[in-house]
């Protein structure tokens, strides 16, 4: 599952930081639409499938897979079409152009609703090392990618759509998801809100002025997002190996994602990152216009890096609930990452660039940078009155003890995941017949997985279960 979940991820990425459209198939064209054009048309989808999510929660989820395959298809259909006609110097019609951006958002909207699913099926360990893992990889295979074009008589192009169509296609692949049981999952992650949101808006924040920045930047200078300036790569290497040295640490640490105090990795983590995002936008406000090439060799780097970030936090929100929640939570992070790529690109085009837009730049960057600063102290400040002087099990509700005492067993007594999920359901009260219809399991398999579990524990009925939970606060250690 955790490679699976890798794989998946490192041809993702690209749909969020890559251009929608290869304008480099035709570069000479006069039809082509601009790439601000393309990535509103690409935004409107994403928002109306958004709508859509919102208002038939349900039948959007049922249509997932459906809607995945059949928007591939198209986008393959699409891509095949536009190369063939760039090999042979074919103007191609006005059509294809709108289609194209159309088909990625549809395509994109759905495999991010299909990675959202995996995600919810993982620990936040797993999913803190699935997601930090594969950034470095995601930034390999999106150099290597465009460069296999010109191996086929081709310019060097954009290689957001190749990558989401590779990745579209494993998210298909049977990952072994389960149906989990709703309210243990709910109450698993009770005050998630309030534990994600502070460091939800400081990325937003950060992404909002950064793109103010860069597309401001790109359209007053040379027209070119990406450079081969050495700093460029110095500043993106420390950012993943902070990163990578974080995803170390919290795997190993626990397998529970735990965003407080009682977890001093990602305590040094969310401070230190923030700190270097806000150093730049200082930056930005004291050195932009007179060194605005300084300032985007700081800033563009860490974009991608701070939107796979909130991805993380969206997948790690939406873990602990129901699936709707866990979809309507990633798929409204997707809809603002992409509102924000489509606003940049607006204030990159040309006519829209005064003198004067400059100066309002820097004090969005140093306004921004005084907020991302609030955000940090208002999630640190929550996590310290969370946690300061308080025992454990006052600042639990039953249900989250509960869930506490359950993993406590499950790692002392080595239960398996399944007689885990078992285990959860029948100390609720549940018969075995019910656990069988929530989990989407035979009878006769719930039985055997009861059987086992009972057989470690060293108990005989379900009463005894729920006794051993009532004990396990005190001692959970395995009884020889």
């Amino acid at each position: 599952m955790l490679l699976a979940a890798i794989c998946v991820l490192m041809f993702y990425w690209s749909f969020l930081a890559s251009p929608v459209f290869p304008e480099e198939l035709f570069p000479s064209s006069s039809s082509a639409l601009s790439t601000c054009v393309q990535s509103c048309i690409c935004c409107v989808v994403i928002f109306i499938c958004q709508i859509c999510l919102l208002k038939r929660a349900q039948k959007v989820e049922r249509i997932s897979r459906v809607a995945t395959v059949v928007s591939l298809v198209v986008l393959c259909m699409l891509a095949a079409a536009l190369i063939i006609l760039s090999l042979v110097g074919v103007e191609p019609p006005n059509v294809l152009f709108i289609a194209f951006p159309v088909a990625v958002g549809f395509c994109g909207f759905f495999v991010t609703l299909r990675i959202a699913k995996v995600m919810r099926s993982m620990d936040g360990g797993k999913i803190a090392i699935a997601v930090l893992g594969s950034m470095p990889l995601g930034l390999f295979v999106g150099v290597a990618v465009p460069s296999v074009f010109p191996l086929a008589g081709l310019t060097a192009t954009s290689s957001c759509y190749p990558m989401l169509i590779v990745a579209g296609v494993i998210s298909l692949l049977p990952f072994g998801l389960s149906n989990r049981q709703e309210a243990d999952f709910a109450s698993r992650r009770e005050g998630a809100t309030a534990k994600y949101m502070p460091l939800v808006v400081m990325l937003l924040l950060y992404l909002f002025a950064s793109a103010a920045f860069m597309g401001t930047h790109v359209a007053a200078t040379s027209g070119v997002w990406f450079t081969d300036n050495p700093l460029h790569f110095i500043v993106g290497l420390l950012l993943y190996v902070l990163c990578a040295l974080y995803a170390v640490a919290e795997y190993r640490g626990s397998e529970r994602f735990r965003l407080n105090f009682k977890n001093w990795t990602g305590l040094w983590f969310w401070v230190a990152f923030a700190l270097l995002l806000t150093v730049f936008l200082y930056c930005v406000a004291l050195l932009n216009p007179d060194h605005s090439d300084l300032c985007a060799e700081l800033i563009l780097p860490s974009r991608p890096l701070a939107m796979t970030l909130l991805m993380l936090l969206a997948f790690l929100w939406g873990s602990g609930l129901d699936g709707r929640s866990n979809a309507i939570i990633v798929s409204s992070v997707l809809s603002a990452i992409m509102l924000i790529n489509a606003f940049a690109d607006v204030l990159a085009v040309d006519p829209l660039i005064k003198g004067e837009l400059a100066l309002i730049v820097n004090l969005v960057a140093l306004a921004t940078a005084f907020a991302m600063t609030a955000c940090v102290i208002v999630w640190i400040a929550g996590n310290m009155k969370k946690d300061e002087g308080l025992p454990a099990t006052q600042n639990e509700s039953p249900e989250s003890q509960g869930i506490e005492r359950i993993h406590e067993l499950a790692e002392s007594f080595g239960l398996t995941r399944r007689e885990r999920e078992v285990m959860t359901l029948l100390a609720q009260g549940n018969t075995q017949k019910r656990v069988a219809e929530d989990l989407g399991l035979s009878l006769n398999s719930v039985q055997t997985y009861a059987k086992s579990l009972y057989r470690k524990l060293d108990i005989h009925s379900r009463q005894e279960l729920i006794d051993l939970l009532g004990k396990s606060g005190d001692s959970s250690r395995p009884r020889v």
